[in-house]
């Protein structure tokens, strides 16, 4: 795996000297756990509810020290209204869901993972609403879907963001609030 160090490449000889942090590829005894788990319930034909899940626990057996790079527990929640069938659509949906990241404990950093005196970023809650429907066209069946993601414009850094390491301020935001149209068909 790539290991950060807490060195830079500044050498004043190489003129392709980046002056960002160096890594070392290092093989050694590592420990890796985690879990990944989805359901998916239907209470009614016209409502669902969907929780997900994911973590990973990486230890470096030789060093004794948390693995870089390495994402905190996420968890993703949502529900969703369907509708019926009309004479030019089908399969009508609106949604509401959001996606809790977990602040990473700072015992489970690399120590050289980030610059010194740069806090490790704290939890966050992202909500996101849609809807949508199939439109049809004659023969044709348009999927249109409409997204508002990160809908209480919430301000969050993202753990994994790894462009952090090429500016000087490492605390670089998430994406604010975007709206997304996405249309789709088969032909």
């Amino acid at each position: 795996y790539s290991n950060p160090t807490s060195g830079l490449d500044t050498s004043s000889v190489d003129p392709e000297a980046t002056g960002l942090q160096e890594y070392v590829v290092t093989q050694g005894n590592a420990l890796f756990y985690g879990f990944e788990a989805a359901a998916d319930y239907h209470p009614t034909r016209w409502l669902e509810f969907e929780l997900g899940s994911d973590y990973t626990y990486a230890q470096n057996q030789v060093l004794d020290q948390p693995i870089p790079w390495i994402a905190p527990l996420r968890i993703r929640y949502s529900a969703r209204v369907t509708g019926g069938s009309g004479t030019w659509y089908r399969a009508p949906y609106v949604s509401v869901g959001a996606s809790t990241v977990a602040a990473k404990a700072a015992s489970r950093v690399d120590p050289n993972e980030l610059e010194p005196g740069t806090p490790v970023p704290g939890g966050y809650t992202l909500v996101n609403i849609g809807a949508g429907a199939d439109v049809i066209l004659g023969s044709q069946v348009i999927s249109i879907n409409f997204d508002l993601l990160n809908a209480l414009n919430q301000q969050y850094v993202w753990f994994l963001n790894r462009y952090r390491n090429f500016v000087e301020d490492s605390r670089i935001l998430g994406m604010g609030r975007n709206f997304m149209v996405r249309m789709s068909w088969t032909f």
